[in-house]
């Protein structure tokens, strides 16, 4: 089996010997088929230099079990009440004004965990995980 280097050259020999084509696009050929020769004879030059190190088989792990939210839920210490949501999109507030910086929300159910509050907000985080 011929080496890549030895292809493109027998191909660069075939693209001068185009007859029926533009010159243009035989100039063309050529300059990207010496192009390619010169990249091969490169790499070759970097193999002989620097061998090809074997690769270190890839391990697969099993990543580490998540904590599973059960309860999403958190109390204001403003007007002590606690809300929970327990759906996706069960956006729940206080029942502090919802203007006034102690005011926080929770949101996300068991699927996340989000918080909004003002920026005076005092509360406490009652979620629970599994």
């Amino acid at each position: 089996m011929s080496e890549p280097v030895d292809i493109v050259a027998e191909a660069l020999a075939v693209a001068r010997s185009w007859k029926f084509l533009p010159a243009k696009t035989i100039n063309r050929a050529i300059i990207v088929l010496a192009d390619e020769v010169e990249r091969l004879q490169a790499e070759a030059r970097i193999a002989q230099v620097l061998p090809l190190q074997p690769q270190p088989e890839t391990v697969t792990t099993t990543s580490p079990k998540r904590k599973r939210l059960t309860r999403n839920a958190a109390e204001c210490h403003n007007c002590k009440t606690t809300i929970e949501s327990k759906h996706r999109h069960d956006f729940r507030g206080c029942n502090c004004d919802p203007d006034s910086p102690t005011w926080i929300a929770v949101d996300g159910g068991l699927e996340y965990q989000r918080r909004m509050a003002g920026s005076h907000a005092n509360y406490r985080d009652l979620s629970t995980y599994e």
